[in-house]
């Protein structure tokens, strides 16, 4: 049993090994689900298993810090905002129409690739059809982490509350990424607050 509470040091080594137990579990499970619908499917996952496998997991950290122990109840929680973190990376990723993060292959990079393959899709083809995948899996994930969420051992009132920030952040979230684009581009003052 996991049991550090503020009067121990939580340490980020330690949540992070937890958020990996958890996330490793939750996507073999998704991957086996998946393999029932169809094999790509699966490998799908596997893929987003892939580049989920890694990262410094410092939002988990806070939230554990916040809520003042490492325990049972609080890896679902504390894993939905990386799993949310990860999402947003990746559909920033296809905004930034990139194939690589942090010198690897990201979702669209390894899609990309297997569609080089099919040599009736031009490279623009090649490109749209794995940003699409990528979407999709980042929609996939911003699923799983409500349902992290919804699955923690808290009362009914305190999920909902968990999960009505949650969506609080992805509102402010994606409004920041919407500036973003637009100051891409946009010039005059009609951008302007």
């Amino acid at each position: 049993m996991i049991v550090y509470n503020e009067y121990m040091s939580i340490s980020r080594k330690a949540v992070g090994v937890e958020i990996n137990r958890y996330l490793t579990s939750l996507m073999t499970a998704r991957e086996t689900a998946a393999s029932a619908i169809h094999r790509s499917y699966e490998t799908l996952w596997s893929h987003i298993a892939a580049v989920s496998s890694d990262g410094k997991r410092i939002r988990p950290y806070l939230t554990v810090l916040t809520y003042g122990t490492l325990d049972e109840k609080i890896i679902p929680v504390a894993a939905a905002q990386e799993i949310i973190h990860i999402a947003m990376l990746m559909h920033d990723d296809v905004m930034d129409q990139e194939f690589v993060r942090h010198g690897k292959p990201n979702i669209s990079g390894l899609y990309r690739s297997k569609y080089e393959t099919y040599q009736r899709l031009s490279a623009n083809q090649t490109a749209h059809y794995a940003h699409s995948i990528t979407i999709l899996a980042g929609d996939l994930l911003i699923a799983e982490a409500f349902r992290s969420i919804e699955n923690a051992a808290f009362t009914a009132s305190i999920r909902q509350q968990v999960a009505q920030q949650l969506s609080q952040s992805l509102f402010e979230v994606v409004g920041g990424q919407f500036m973003d684009v637009q100051s891409s581009f946009v010039t005059d003052d009609s951008f302007s607050p």
